[in-house]
């Protein structure tokens, strides 16, 4: 990972001095997304898994809704360029919102606000399992002030993608799913807040629960309700907080 982080050299200050010390930073570098060569939009990332991100990333937006859809991904690391390239004709057109993502490069399709909800796939996970989860999430491969996000599926973590940002961490993810590098029902655990852009994505991809260790916002839990997710929360220790729907969280592994 040391190829994601770069060495820097700070001065350390306490009550008893001062003493220069080498610490790690995160790369964070701009990409811009095209669909089919049209531009679409910037991001600010941590540089792997560009591929997952891309598709994610429109995938969220709302410009892509189905794996068949996508024909071909090419990388252009020199001018920093994500090509994701599809079976439209037309690309169609979305209002984008920019949303409380870090860095102010979050966005969602108001579209995705407005229309009725997917039906979403039928799966559930027990308590013990939840905890796992977030265990399992939190012990992987660790980068100062990065985001993770996991999918888990029949006991075991089967993706794992992390991020400067939540939502960007989410969109590698779904990336990942919808490119069949892991299954498509499942459980979603992330270290960042659950706002409503976080539970839209969840519920276009058609994932059931979402599993955070902070809180969610008010229109988060809106759409989660609306839509029929199951909402966990605040998961420390041997605690979680279920927002809504609870009836998919068994008590034991049977």
């Amino acid at each position: 990972m040391k190829e994601l982080t770069q060495e820097v050299v700070t001065l350390l200050k306490t009550s008893d001095g001062e003493e220069k010390v080498t610490e790690e930073v995160i790369i964070e570098r701009p990409y811009r997304v095209y669909l089919n060569e049209e531009f679409i939009g910037s991001a600010l990332i941590l540089p792997t898994d560009l591929e997952v991100f891309g598709v994610g990333y429109l995938f969220g937006l709302g410009y892509i809704s189905k794996p068949k859809e996508i024909k071909e991904i090419r990388l252009c690391r020199e001018k920093e360029g994500i090509f994701v390239y599809t079976s439209f004709k037309e690309i169609p057109k979305r209002e984008i919102m920019t949303t409380t993502g870090c860095g102010g490069t979050g966005g969602l399709s108001y579209e995705m606000l407005q229309e009725n909800p997917p039906p979403l796939f039928s799966y559930t996970i027990s308590f013990s399992e939840i905890i796992e989860l977030a265990e399992e999430v939190l012990k992987g491969p660790r980068l100062p002030g990065v985001h993770t996000c996991g999918l888990w599926y029949e006991g075991k973590l089967r993706l794992l993608y992390m991020d400067i940002g939540q939502h960007h961490a989410l969109d590698k993810l779904i990336g990942a799913i919808l490119l069949g590098k892991g299954p498509r029902f499942g459980a979603i655990y992330t270290t960042g807040r659950l706002t409503v852009e976080m539970v839209a994505k969840c519920i276009r991809a058609g994932i059931p629960i979402l599993i955070s260790r902070s809180s969610t916002s008010s229109l988060g839990l809106e759409l989660a309700q609306k839509a029929g997710l199951t909402l966990v929360c605040h998961v420390r220790g041997e605690k979680i907080n279920v927002f809504h729907a609870p009836q998919r969280i068994r008590e034991s592994l049977s």
